[in-house]
């Protein structure tokens, strides 16, 4: 699982390369004292999160996106956020119906 930032909207031109991808910014959750990726990504959902710096912003099929929400606020590199409990529950909707299907 990943948490990224929009940074476009999808690419709708089938003449670009990006066709079909969004560009975001990566964010990962804060964890003290984890050893690891596994530690640090266990219950994210309850998690704050923070703009990864170190992670460039990449281009992403958007048929990799399960969820996306609005935040409240403007949200820049500099905040924390958190994700609401409304969203987690859609969010873990749409995970368990694509293991369902397949996907």
């Amino acid at each position: 699982m990943w948490m990224g930032r929009a940074e476009s909207e999808v690419v709708k031109d089938e003449k670009f390369d990006n066709f079909g991808h969004v560009h975001i910014q990566c964010w990962m959750p804060m964890r003290k004292r984890a050893r690891n990726d596994r530690e640090l990504y266990q219950d994210c959902w309850m998690n704050i999160w923070k703009c990864n710096l170190a992670n460039p912003k990449q281009w992403v099929d958007i048929s990799f996106i399960l969820f996306s929400f609005l935040t409240k606020n403007i949200v820049t590199i500099n905040n924390i956020i958190m994700i609401n409990a409304n969203n987690v529950i859609k969010a873990k909707q749409n995970l368990n119906a694509n293991e369902i299907v397949g996907v």
